[in-house]
């Protein structure tokens, strides 16, 4: 079993790669009638597909992970969703994107929409830097915020078999990859991405 796992996000060039990414259209309806966080995690109904995108500026057609809209949109191109699809096929579902570029081409079946619905319970809180996260009202206890940026470790014997996931505690936005799944992204040259190794326990 492998000792370390991953926190990934798509990466964009520094300082700044002048990107400008918009919903269009219908999407825009959707994302202004719908909670904001869900909608970028969960599936989106059927009727609501493709989600409509337009790149007024900048480009990153050759990247293979990438920051949407929003900072807990992330899309996937072709190739990646089709690696995820045969490494952990439970573990995701993708909502199509169709997008408008500047030359007014429709850009169809190259990126799409990642949502990672399979929330694991892995978090150990004792070995982490994180602390409680209360309701000031009830002191409900409601989950778990971290004190630095430095990344969890988990129970390997949670995280075991998954090679994708998210937290339910800390971050839900948060990706993780299993080192299976990395190393293969990394053969493929399935990137650029950030990642940082999470300790397993």
């Amino acid at each position: 079993m492998a000792e370390t796992a991953w926190r990934i996000e798509p990466l964009w060039d520094e300082p700044a790669d002048g990107i400008g990414l918009g919903y269009l259209g219908r999407s825009e309806a959707q994302f202004a009638a719908a909670d904001c966080t869900k909608w970028g995690m969960e599936p989106l109904p059927s009727d609501h597909h493709p989600v409509q995108m337009i790149l007024y500026a900048g480009t990153w057609l050759d990247r293979h992970l990438v920051k949407g809209v929003m900072q807990n949109h992330t899309l996937v191109s072709a190739e990646l969703r089709a690696l995820l699809l045969e490494y952990d096929p439970e573990g995701v579902h993708f909502d199509p994107a169709e997008f408008s570029l500047r030359q007014g081409e429709i850009l169809r079946d190259r990126y799409w929409m990642l949502k990672v619905p399979r929330l694991l319970d892995a978090l150990i809180p004792e070995k982490s830097n994180v602390r409680a996260f209360k309701s000031r009202r009830t002191g409900k206890f409601l989950g778990w915020n971290y004190v630095g940026n430095e990344p969890p470790t988990l129970k390997k014997s949670v995280i075991d078999g998954s090679h994708v996931w998210r937290l339910p505690s800390l971050m839900p936005t948060d990706l993780y990859i299993s080192d299976l799944l990395k190393t293969e992204m990394d053969r493929r040259a399935l990137g650029p991405f950030k990642v940082e190794p999470v300790p397993l326990a």
